[in-house]
């Protein structure tokens, strides 16, 4: 059960932050290009679909289960992949885009993927955070943090 309140909990989180880019940030710039918002709504409709799928799989396998075999919980891991998030989103205005999309796969796949192939992670974790870049800042030319550190 608790597991489904947990999913429940982040689809909603994730209607809110989207909600939020939405009503808050601007969409276009004055030149009609992406703004502001375009990177957060665009995470955020992937949260949602994410998040949603998610919660109604928790749903159905609440439901598949026979009562006396106590679910499987991944509550230390949920905690630390929402620590991360709530990381990344502070980060955001203080290391920029580049550095907090490195810091935060670095640190993922540190946490998550500790027996995988070094070489992939290494290479997951550089061509990730690059090709989220080159598809935000460079091809839809979108505004994203540049941080204090880069004078942001």
């Amino acid at each position: 059960m608790p597991s489904v309140l947990f999913s429940a909990a982040l689809f909603t989180l994730s209607l809110l932050f989207t909600l939020y880019g939405y009503l808050t940030l601007d969409f276009f710039d004055v030149l009609g290009r992406p703004g502001a918002a375009f990177f957060p709504v665009s995470i955020g409709a992937l949260l949602i679909i994410f998040c949603g799928l998610n919660t109604a799989k928790e749903m159905r396998a609440l439901n598949d289960q026979p009562t006396k075999e106590k679910p499987k919980t991944y509550s230390a891991d949920a905690l630390k992949v929402a620590l991360l998030v709530l990381y990344f989103l502070i980060s955001l205005n203080i290391l920029g885009v580049i550095l907090s999309m490195y810091s935060f796969v670095a640190i993922f796949l540190y946490l998550f993927n500790k027996n995988g192939n070094k070489l992939t992670n290494i290479l997951f974790g550089l061509l990730l955070p690059a090709g989220i870049y080159i598809l935000f800042g460079i091809i839809l030319n979108t505004e994203l943090p540049r941080g204090i550190i880069f004078g942001g």
